[in-house]
């Protein structure tokens, strides 16, 4: 073998695997984690993010409007879960705050609440089912609380 040959070869060796270190460095497979690292390979994504990329907020997966049973009079009703500025949470009903735990899981915190002028503690919990989400939601009014077990159908 040629000199030339040979020291390409160990060239090419050596830098090789620093190649594939740099291109790792802001990209995975091909493509920009979004929000996250490349770690050997495969994207880790921040806290909040899922997906290939890391370019899924795990709210995203939980905004849409669903119908279910009111807990005060068992008509159906309408539900909605907006998106906020942050990747891990969500407006209920426009007005009532959850967090989304472990991609699948809701935590709503204590929170003041307040409808037609009565003023309430809500809080409580939901995961994400095959079609819609279930709630446990706890109001605690100023002489009664009121524990809600909600089974909701995404529409949309």
């Amino acid at each position: 073998m040629a000199r030339s040959s040979r020291f390409f070869l160990l060239v090419s060796a050596l830098l090789l695997p620093m190649a594939h270190m740099v291109s790792c460095n802001g990209s995975c497979a091909g493509f920009d984690c979004v929000r996250g690292d490349c770690v050997s390979g495969r994207c880790e994504c921040d806290e909040g993010y899922e997906g290939n990329n890391c370019g899924t907020s795990w709210s995203e997966k939980f905004v849409g409007s669903y119908e279910g049973k009111d807990c005060f009079d068992a008509s159906i009703a309408r539900y909605t879960l907006t998106a906020t500025s942050r990747p891990d949470s969500l407006r209920y009903l426009g007005k009532h705050y959850a967090l989304v735990k472990e991609g699948t899981l809701l935590e709503f915190p204590e929170q003041t609440a307040s409808d037609e002028g009565i003023e309430f503690v809500l809080s409580g919990s939901g995961q994400l089912t095959a079609n819609g989400i279930r709630l446990n939601l706890l109001s605690k009014y100023p002489t009664f609380e009121l524990r809600c077990d909600l089974q909701l159908t995404r529409v949309n």
